[in-house]
């Protein structure tokens, strides 16, 4: 993709809604988002590893598959106290196949880095609300 971040700020949303958490919205910016969220997250590839591609050069489409291996740093970000609470790397792994297996393994691998953050208990400590 030319622009991937709204799709993957969807699949982080996405990820986040399957795991309970509760998402102002994909951007701070977007016009769905009214309220200012309490704590941000910000997402940074760092590595993105791509095999078994194949590309075809007469139609311009990728045949056969596509596996993304994407390493994600991760920070959870107290706007308010200027602070960052959280910071981690996870690694997530993603196939894709057909005439957008690149594209669909890419996002993929990061929905699956995603979900491993979620999962992480410093994490969840990071994004509850502290009462203050």
């Amino acid at each position: 993709e030319k622009s991937p971040t709204r799709s993957y700020a969807r699949a982080f949303a996405t990820e986040a809604g399957i795991a309970g958490y509760a998402v102002a919205g994909p951007s701070m910016f977007a016009r769905e988002a009214r309220t200012r969220p309490e704590v941000e997250v910000g997402a940074a590839i760092t590595a993105l590893s791509v095999g078994g591609c194949t590309h075809n050069r007469r139609r311009d489409i990728f045949s056969g598959g596509s596996v993304v291996t994407a390493t994600v740093d991760w920070q959870v970000f107290d706007a308010r106290r200027q602070v960052v609470l959280f910071h981690q790397s996870t690694q997530g792994h993603g196939d894709g196949t057909g005439g957008k297996a690149l594209t669909e393994a890419a996002r993929v691998a990061f929905a699956n880095a995603a979900r491993l953050v979620l999962a992480d208990p410093g994490f969840l400590a990071a994004v509850q609300k502290t009462g203050d």
